[in-house]
Parts: structure tokens; C-alpha cells; sequence
């Protein structure tokens, strides 16, 4: 297996792809199917970032929790078959992965998107600039643990590593895995949420960016 001495780690959702859209369209899906309240894209942003265990459970009504379970299934077969119809890599996102790839340097994705829709979604937007993949699989393996993805930074050589994300659970995740994070504005979440939540390092645009976690790399 290939070895890598340096990484970086990208989160998904409001990181490389603006997904908003199909999320929302997913669970108001789920919301009108168990005739709950809808919610508009705003109130959808500010509930991602924690799995979409978690976001279910946020978009139905106190007074509606035992329907999780079936909002959560209902949310899982729709964004299945619709997941991809509006989610687009942000502006110069794929000359970014492009760039990473050329000087060696590890990519990969870790997200609390079911893994088996984030894959094929990487796979679909990025292709091989993409090394791998890591979603979740398990509710107890979600972000801000740290613990898949340090099993899968050890098996590629334990590379010098840096995380890029655009949310509070990307901050806490990075420093639960002992390294520096990268927080975009560009994404979920405002500059000042994310001054508020601990983020060192903010980049306004790809470009800043790079020059940031190139920096950080020390390439």
C-alpha cells in the first residue's frame, strides 16, 4: 500500500461540494411524508454538520422525536435516488484536489455522510483526485471522533496531516486527531460562528485556502 508523508483531510458538505439544496429537499421529503413542518434551506443549514442521525432528529418537531426513526428512513431512500441532482463542487475546488494530487500529497474525505452515498458522490464529482474516502458507518464513529480516520491515516504512512472544514464539528474533530484545521467561510457556517467556535486559521476562498494548508504542510 501506497505511503504518504503528508495529507489533507477535507470535510464534504459545505467544504468541496454545496450539497444544501438536496439535503433540504431531503428531509422535507420526510417532513410533508409524516406531515410535520417544512423547513426552508436557511433552517436546514444551521442543522447539518452532526450526521443525518442527528439532523432528523433537529428537523421534527419536539413533539414528534418518537418519528426519528422513520424521518431518518424516509430521508435515506429519498436523498438515495436524489442526492446528486443539485450538489456541485465550490469554485475552484477541483483545481485545488488537482494541485494536492500533483505534489504528492494524500486526499481524502471524511464525512458524516452515510459512507456509501459519499463515496459514490466523491467518486461522481472528483474522481481519482480523491484517495479516500471515510463516512459514517457506525453512529458511534461520527465526527468530531477522530478514531476512523487516524486507522486510516496509519495505514498510509502516518502523514504530517491538515484538516480543512467549514463547521464547529470539523474544529473539535481536528483537534481530537492532534492536528491544525483550516476553517472555510465559504460553507455551512458564518466567520464569526466559526471565531466563536475556536477556528486559528480562516481562508474566504479556495486560493487562500491552499496557500494555508500548503503552509501548514510546509511545502
Amino acid at each position: 500500500m501506497k505511503q504518504y508523508k503528508k495529507a489533507v483531510i477535507f470535510d464534504l458538505d459545505g467544504t468541496l461540494v454545496n450539497s444544501i439544496q438536496d439535503l433540504a429537499n431531503s428531509v422535507n421529503f420526510a417532513m410533508k411524508q409524516l406531515n410535520a413542518p417544512l423547513h426552508t434551506v436557511e433552517e436546514v443549514r444551521q442543522m447539518v454538520g452532526n450526521g443525518v442521525a442527528v439532523l432528523m432528529k433537529r428537523a421534527l418537531p419536539s413533539d414528534m422525536q418518537n418519528k426519528a426513526p422513520e424521518a431518518l428512513a424516509l430521508q435515506r431512500s429519498f436523498y438515495s435516488q436524489h442526492g446528486f441532482d443539485n450538489t456541485k463542487p465550490y469554485d475552484g475546488v477541483e483545481n485545488l484536489l488537482q494541485y494536492l494530487h500533483s505534489q504528492g500529497i494524500l486526499v481524502v474525505v471524511h464525512t458524516n455522510k452515510d459512507e456509501n452515498v459519499a463515496r459514490p458522490l466523491c467518486q461522481k464529482l472528483f474522481g481519482s483526485l480523491v484517495d479516500c474516502v471515510c463516512g459514517t458507518v457506525s453512529d458511534n464513529q461520527i465526527k468530531p471522533s477522530a478514531k476512523r480516520l487516524l486507522q486510516l491515516l496509519a495505514t498510509k504512512g502516518n502523514p504530517v496531516a491538515v484538516y480543512c472544514g467549514d463547521s464547529d464539528v470539523d474544529i473539535a474533530t481536528a483537534k481530537n486527531a492532534g492536528i491544525a484545521c483550516v476553517s472555510v467561510t465559504w460553507g455551512f457556517r458564518t466567520k464569526e460562528f466559526l471565531l466563536q467556535h475556536g477556528a486559528t486559521h480562516l481562508a474566504d476562498d479556495v486560493l487562500q485556502a491552499r496557500q494555508l494548508l500548503l503552509s501548514l504542510l510546509q511545502v
